[in-house]
């Protein structure tokens, strides 16, 4: 499974060039170098330490994320050393873009040099022009560059501002955007072109327009405080050998030390067709809700790279997708598919080894009391003895299969490969219209982060935001590629795995119920033959040889066989019905086909939503496709981590 590679977005936001005097303007440029120098050195020493452990050996991508505008914007490009890269949002389409920068008194040439930073730019992104709003008007141009803050905030780790210190101007100023990033806690880094030598962290902004912020000296202690905090993996609790304690529910120990190793998962190959862990599919097949095949097989590495291509062909036609196809297809597909094969392989063991403990647990039972049967032979000890020896396998099986999963992490591996797995998925077409950040989010200061989301969240950083115009036409492109290949398709699968999961509630349900059905006839069927042997056949015994001779023959099948069944069965049955109920306990089948008619409901739903806009394409804006993709993405997330909380208990242990 791929290794994830160093990745940083720096947003850009500031003065336009009319606002930074000439006399400031080389200080400014070299309070921008001095800063990016420290963030570059940061980052080379985490790469030092973590490449070839929790990072790929990958060089590391650093992209500055700027609109190009005359003024800071293009002097943080120019500052920016020669191997990062440069991605373009614009607020508008880029030909009004221009034309603003024209009616901006804009510096002469600058519609040229415009021209040569959308060149050197990996990718350039047009926000589209908003409904019933005019560009050329001071409000309506206000709007389009708050639609661009708001958009910019959402792709970034961290922003640099330059920035005087005062309250917005207009909702679409430097200040309201510094503003938007401190509430959705990125570090906002500052520097004043009226004392740019200060390098300066916002730790508080003041909003009462007394413009008395506080802040802190930027030094190169605080840049690798903030960038650890940003691209490290949640550190490993300190008293802890599994690497995946505190991850899952349990408590996380107060001391921890940090993370140098990726998970046991990223070493392993390709999911092999297994031939012992076949319970759960015997299950399945028992209850009518899966077929039967032996061994499991996985479908092949090169036959699932291709199980996106109807995605990639629905939005292939819009316009200046294909490289970003290739980026989506070369990160995120991979990492999808790994994490899917090896929560497959992880899920079939643990499921088949639950299934497996609580069905010999409950054979052993009349297993050892077989030699019920050999009561009157000579050599009953040794034969005792045999069965003995027989039920003693059977429970150091149990025993071994137990802490052979505990050891290998059975059930955590299935649990955070498969929420990878989801996670990767469903980030697909939101990287699109550049909502992969609102999916999974930077955790919150002292919140816990899972090591799935650090991982998720590395894979996002790295795919960076398409080349193309996000207008009504390229909208519905997304929206009918996820509608088809992704909702409808998710919605069936839910469909179909409710109705799977109460299969086999019902059936374990139905077999348990008559496990003791059958020992209450059991029973009753000695007691009517033990009362037939003494009340009725021995009265006439005497009076009536034939009957005498009937009567033996009758208290003899009693006596050694009939006892012996019903003895096994009394108490072997009841143990194979607490087993049947343990398995069902265990697997919760109930409650994940009542979590997955719930999914299906919401995404019915979203569907609709869905529906409702291609069919009034005027209705589809940047926000309203957003809002329905995160909502079916969201929908979807919900049910694994509901189904996450409903197994993070479960762990494999001996049958109580």
């Amino acid at each position: 499974m791929p290794k994830p590679r160093i990745a940083l977005q720096i947003g850009i936001t500031g003065h336009r060039s009319n606002k930074i005097a000439d006399e400031h303007r080389a200080a400014v440029d070299q309070a921008l170098r001095a800063l990016y120098a420290m963030i570059g050195d940061s980052i080379a020493a985490i790469a030092r330490e973590t490449q070839g452990g929790v990072y790929s050996n990958a060089v590391p991508l650093i992209r500055i994320v700027s609109a190009l505008a005359d003024g800071t914007d293009r002097m943080a490009v120019a500052a920016a050393p020669g191997g990062w890269q440069i991605e373009a949002i614009l607020p508008m389409p880029r030909a009004e873009y221009a034309r603003d920068f024209l009616a901006s008194n804009a510096s002469d040439g600058s519609d040229h040099e415009f021209e040569h930073l959308l060149a050197r730019a990996i990718s350039v992104t047009e926000l589209p022009l908003l409904p019933g709003l005019d560009v050329r008007d001071d409000a309506g141009r206000a709007q389009h560059y708050q639609a661009l803050g708001t958009f910019l905030i959402r792709q970034i780790d961290l922003l640099v501002a330059v920035w005087d210190g005062r309250q917005a101007a207009g909702p679409g100023g430097t200040a309201a955007v510094i503003a938007r990033a401190f509430a959705e806690s990125r570090p906002v880094f500052w520097i004043d072109p009226g004392n740019p030598a200060q390098l300066r962290h916002i730790v508080a902004l003041d909003t009462a327009a007394h413009d008395e912020h506080r802040w802190q000296n930027v030094d190169a202690s605080l840049i690798d405080r903030i960038l650890r905090a940003i691209l490290m993996p949640p550190a490993l609790p300190v008293s802890s050998h599994d690497e995946h304690h505190g991850a899952h529910g349990s408590e996380p120990s107060p001391a921890t030390t940090p993370r140098t190793e990726l998970p046991s998962y990223f070493g392993m190959s390709w999911p092999k067709p297994m031939r012992w862990p076949f319970a759960y599919n015997l299950l399945r097949r028992l209850a009518g809700a899966g077929r039967w095949s032996w061994p499991i097989k996985y479908p092949g590495y090169d036959d699932l790279g291709k199980s996106w291509d109807s995605f990639f062909s629905a939005v292939a036609d819009a316009r200046g997708v294909s490289d970003f196809n290739d980026r989506v297809r070369s990160i995120l597909l991979p990492r999808s598919i790994w994490a899917d094969a090896l929560a497959w392989r992880h899920g079939h063991i643990y499921r088949s080894a639950y299934v497996s403990i609580f069905l010999l647990a409950g054979l052993s039972v009349p297993i050892g009391l077989c030699y019920l049967f050999f009561l009157e032979s000579a050599a009953i000890l040794d034969i005792k003895a045999g069965f003995v020896l027989v039920e003693l396998f059977i429970i150091s099986a149990v025993v071994i299969v137990v802490r052979r999963g505990v050891r290998m992490h059975w059930h955590a591996l299935w649990l955070e490969t498969r929420e990878l797995s989801e996670l990767l998925r469903l980030g697909r077409s939101l990287a699109y219209i550049g909502a992969l950040r609102d999916f999974v989010a930077a955790p919150q200061p002292a919140s816990l982060e899972t090591f799935a989301s650090w991982y998720v969240r590395a894979a996002f950083r790295e795919i960076g935001l398409p080349s193309a115009v996000l207008d009504a036409t390229y909208m519905k492109r997304v929206l009918r590629a996820a509608l088809t290949t992704e909702i409808q398709e998710q919605r069936a699968y839910h469909t179909a795995n409710a109705r799977n999961l109460e299969k086999i509630h019902h059936m374990l349900h139905r077999k348990g119920d008559a496990c003791f059905a059958a020992t209450m006839y059991m029973l009753l069927i000695y007691l009517a033959a033990w009362a037939t042997d003494h009340f009725v056949l021995a009265a006439h015994a005497a009076e009536h040889e034939a009957a005498g001779a009937s009567h033996g023959l009758f208290h003899g099948l009693l006596e050694h066989y009939l006892k012996p069944i019903v003895s096994i069965a009394a108490a072997g049955l009841p143990a194979l019905g607490a087993a049947l109920s343990g398995i069902r306990a265990q697997g919760d089948f109930e409650g994940f086909a009542q979590r997955s008619t719930a999914t299906q409901r919401e995404l019915m739903e979203i569907e609709r939503l869905i529906g409702a806009l291609l069919s009034a394409p005027d209705q589809i804006t940047l926000k309203s496709t957003t809002d329905a993709l995160l909502a079916a993405a969201l929908a979807m997330a919900e049910d694994v981590s509901a189904w996450h909380q409903l197994y993070v208990s479960k762990r494999l242990t001996l049958p109580a």
